[in-house]
């Protein structure tokens, strides 16, 4: 392409070949694209802060679900497989301003299936710790077990089991505190206690204890008030000897 001479002998370029951004243009959609790229982050931060409390509260959610729903079910239970006379007590509970529990008690399960019950061999006298039964089908080591007398019987946790069925000898963890005649039944004792725990969370938590047949097995459920700040806890719960 001829070149236009002009003036001074200097010649001049095609509009083309001058053409671009300047400056002032690129420093400003810079800051234009800068500008934007902090307003999207900032929103994707926002909707995955709200995705997690979102999973949280739902999460929560189930837990007390699930509480609810085991707690209701264990209230229907309650006494299941144990004796109506005498007196026992399968619900109890604690409110006093500090502590706020329930504990459910029913008859465990034997090897078929049935409940785990078993009679006295020959009569028992205040201070003894080995109960001579039956059937010592369904009763476990670390397990509780209830002993039924005319009036009033006693909870206390199986230390050993002489035999895996049949008639046995299943000991005590602490002397007896009365006598029982012969036939007076045992029975096997599962024990669950579902309590709110004020003190070990920022916000008051739903816990379950269970002790059962068998090395104690715990297992806890826990809501928090507060679901954005739902955790889990595994506390022990220690079960000793009671009187009912």
């Amino acid at each position: 392409m001829p070149r236009t001479m002009h003036g001074g002998g200097r010649t001049s370029r095609p509009r083309a070949q001058r053409s671009g951004f300047t400056f002032v243009e690129l420093l400003v959609a810079t800051l234009l694209m800068t500008g934007v790229g902090a307003v999207l982050i900032d929103s994707f931060r926002i909707q995955m802060r709200h995705r997690a409390d979102a999973e949280v509260t739902a999460e929560t959610y189930q837990g007390l679900v699930a509480a609810l729903d085991s707690l209701t079910r264990d209230v229907r239970l309650a006494g299941a497989c144990l004796p109506t006379q005498p007196l026992f007590l399968p619900l109890s509970g604690t409110h006093d301003g500090m502590t706020d529990s329930i504990t459910v008690r029913t008859g465990a399960a034997g090897a078929t299936s049935g409940c785990a019950v078993a009679a006295l061999m020959g009569p028992l006298g205040a201070g003894e710790t080995e109960l001579a039964v039956d059937d010592v089908s369904g009763f476990q080591v670390g397990g509780l077990a209830y002993v039924a007398g005319a009036v009033r019987g006693e909870i206390f946790r199986v230390t050993a089991v002489s035999a895996p069925s049949g008639a046995g000898v299943i000991p005590t963890d602490t002397a007896l505190a009365q006598s029982y005649p012969v036939g007076g039944g045992v029975y096997a004792l599962e024990e669950r206690t579902y309590a709110v725990d004020t003190s070990s969370y920022e916000q008051p938590a739903l816990t379950l204890g269970q002790s059962s047949g068998g090395a104690t097995a715990r297992a806890r459920h826990r809501v928090a008030a507060d679901p954005l700040s739902a955790q889990r806890k595994l506390p022990d719960l220690h079960r000793g000897r009671s009187a009912v």
